[in-house]
């Protein structure tokens, strides 16, 4: 689905596209996924299970992590916008 909705904008001769991945400290499924918007590539952060289970089981005791998202404010998780051209 990503690559068709990547050939789509291409197709409309925008130019240079932004588009978002996730670095994360482990491998919670991220790797070669692109995503559209920066909304979606944290709806994804915030939605992923593996990233559930270690807040509640490894990181139950630390007050700064209650949501997947906190972990980019310790630098566990980044967003990098990449650029696609046209």
């Amino acid at each position: 689905m990503v690559i068709i909705a990547l050939i789509f904008m291409l197709d409309t001769g925008k130019g240079v596209i932004d588009m978002y991945t996730i670095w994360c400290e482990w491998d919670v499924g991220q790797e070669g996924t692109v995503f559209l918007t920066l909304d979606s590539a944290k709806n994804w952060v915030n939605n992923n299970i593996h990233l559930q289970e270690m807040i509640q089981y490894e990181y139950s005791d630390d007050e700064d992590v209650k949501e997947p998202l906190d972990f980019v404010e310790l630098g566990l998780v980044t967003f990098n916008k990449v650029d696609v051209v046209d």
